[in-house]
């Protein structure tokens, strides 16, 4: 017998989809088997139907659907879960039409696959509503629900103020007041498990999956299911903005990480709502790095949809199923170089300096051999890129590049500033806590000028000034000074002291302190502390060593780390290790050392 999805075929070069009709929850259920019928629709003709967005979960097919009477596909237990919710809702008496990925593509089929995934932002955007399923409900589930709904209340009507009110009654959610009269959150009573229940839904895996970006963002209508209770998108994004979540205390540990990572996906759908410009694909790349998937293609896949959406299809990188990962990742690269206005940017996001290549390898144990100008997108801890850098150029030159197809080879032109030599500190921890201990500590090596150097080597103010512009090096060792004052109180707590016997070190205002920190951390973080071979200080990559050079690379704004490939002086083979900053380097510096006539201070370099 023909496949379901040989039977019902999409056509090519068309905007056809598949659509599940589910059937209500019936007797058979009781045999673990669903039923539905699938069709064929076309997106031009704004079929109805209703997208499911939901965590596939490991690769284990132990439930399955019958489809057109005959036909049995097998699904994951995640998908069966919210099947079986939907099938046994009374609002979906009648069926329910739904755009499922595991159901709706022949996941057999590579080049169908990479079809479809082309066409997910107008699957998603044209949904008439996306459910984001949560999973299923469990003993605090409900109650959380509820009290996210809670928290989106307000006092703007009546009728939303009576049921907050009976609301928080019903969850015994009560302010109090403590011993000494002070007001106390509900959150915070020890006997209150609403607000770990609501934590407990924020750590659930579909608010890390990074297909939900996409499907969130580009979502018309979006709700929230767990189990069978729901919750708007609206709802639940003023619920996490709300004065009742924000000032808990004891739970706030727990979920303050998840609930900035939900917020930023509020903010990226507001900004792609109200901007016309395309969103920068590898910038997407980046910020979504820690995101789960199952698929090393995915890292650039998933992403897909919502940089197309505003232009259409990115005609230089489509998805890609067919060939390897590694493949893919250099097919991206080459054509972001070549097609793109961002060209030589995406240096920023590649270097073997990030990661121990050894840590990473293939699914068959292979090493991975991308070249390393090419962007590693399944590197999860990547360092934040130095684009954050105040308004500077290291170099006044246009970008030259040339790729060598064959080799997979990059051809740069650059100037060579520097090289490391000594590394006075590794690699930074990635707690803000052990960051900011580490800084203190190595801060302890340097005063006077030596001090200077070293805030303009950690912060975003002191380097690369261009001539004419105002200094803020000053300002900069001011709040630097403030930190590392406030900083030496919380070592001598950290060192197991009283607080209160610390009295004696002034008080320092937190905006200040915050300022230096804030900025440190941003550039410290899976970094590596470094001197020159001039006496300058640097933060690069994490994975750099003494003798690697410094050098600019002309169309960039930041100087980067590479390692010559071998001893060979002639040779102009380099490796590259990333992004960094140096101190007291300034563009017109470079503008009067570039003209030199030596090919050691201007010259072509081959990064392989």
């Amino acid at each position: 017998m023909a496949s379901i999805y040989t039977e019902i075929q999409l056509e090519g070069n068309s905007d056809s989809i598949r659509i599940l009709e589910l059937a209500p929850l019936g007797p058979s259920l009781s045999t673990g088997v669903l039923h539905g019928r699938l069709t064929r629709a076309y997106l031009h003709r704004s079929p109805d139907y209703t997208a499911l967005s939901y965590v596939w979960g490991p690769p284990e097919f132990t439930h399955s659907i019958t489809l057109n009477d005959s036909h049995t596909v097998p699904i994951t237990e995640t998908l069966f879960d919210a099947l079986k919710e939907l099938a046994s809702d009374k609002a979906n008496a009648g069926g329910l039409s739904l755009w499922i990925d595991q159901v709706c593509i022949n996941q057999t089929d590579d080049s169908e696959k990479a079809s479809q995934v082309q066409m997910m932002s107008r699957i998603f955007r044209q949904a008439n509503l996306v459910i984001g399923w949560l999973g299923p409900a469990d003993t605090d589930s409900n109650e959380a629900m509820d009290l996210f709904r809670c928290f989106s209340l307000n006092t703007s009507s009546p009728e939303k103020t009576e049921l907050g009110q009976d609301l928080r009654h019903r969850l015994k959610l009560e302010w109090t007041t403590d011993q000494e009269g002070r007001s106390v959150n509900p959150l915070e009573q020890e006997r209150n498990s609403a607000g770990l229940a609501c934590v407990a839904i924020l750590y659930r895996p579909w608010f890390k999956r990074l297909w939900i970006v996409q499907e969130l963002v580009l979502a018309r209508k979006l709700e929230l299911r767990c189990g069978s209770a729901t919750i708007s998108d609206s709802q639940f994004f003023t619920a996490l903005e709300s004065s009742e979540w924000k000032g808990r205390k004891k739970v706030g540990s727990f979920s303050k990480p998840l609930t900035e990572r939900i917020s930023s996906l509020r903010r990226l759908r507001d900004d792609l709502l109200t901007r016309n410009e395309l969103l920068s694909f590898v910038s997407l790349a980046h910020d979504f790095q820690a995101w789960d998937c199952g698929n090393n293609h995915d890292r650039l896949n998933a992403l897909y949809g919502i940089s197309a959406w505003k232009n259409g299809n990115n005609s230089w990188f489509l998805p890609d199923y067919s060939i390897s990962a590694m493949d893919l990742y250099y097919r991206f690269a080459e054509g972001y170089l070549k097609h793109t206005t961002g060209g030589l940017d995406i240096l920023r996001y590649a270097g073997l300096g990030f990661f121990l290549a050894s840590h990473l390898r293939q699914s068959n144990g292979a090493e991975w051999t991308c070249p390393s100008w090419v962007p590693d997108w399944r590197i999860r801890n990547r360092a934040k890129t130095l684009s954050f850098l105040g308004p500077f150029d290291a170099t006044i030159d246009e970008a030259f590049f040339r790729v060598d197809e064959t080799s997979k080879t990059l051809k740069v032109r650059s100037h060579r500033m520097d090289s490391i030599s000594n590394m006075p500190q590794t690699i930074f921890s990635t707690t803000d806590r052990t960051i900011m201990q580490d800084i203190f500590a190595l801060s302890q090596s340097y005063t006077g000028k030596k001090m200077e150097d070293f805030v303009s080597a950690i912060t975003t103010e002191g380097p690369f000034s261009r001539p004419g512009q105002v200094s803020k090096q000053d300002q900069m060792v001011e709040a630097f000074k403030a930190w590392k004052e406030r900083q030496e109180r919380l070592e001598y707590v950290y060192a197991g002291h009283d607080e209160s016997e610390s009295l004696g070190v002034p008080y320092i205002p937190d905006d200040l302190a915050d300022h230096f920190a804030a900025m440190a951390l941003g550039l410290f973080r899976n970094r590596s502390f470094f001197e020159t071979t001039n006496g300058r200080l640097g933060v690069g990559p994490a994975h750099v060593k003494e003798g690697d050079t410094i050098l600019f690379i002309y169309g960039l704004r930041t100087p980067f780390v590479v390692r010559k490939c071998t001893a060979d002086l002639s040779d102009s083979s380099y490796i590259l290790m990333g992004d960094c900053v140096v101190s007291r380097y300034e563009t017109y510096e470079l503008g009067r050392a570039r003209y030199s006539s030596s090919s050691y201070l201007h010259r072509e370099i081959t990064l392989v």
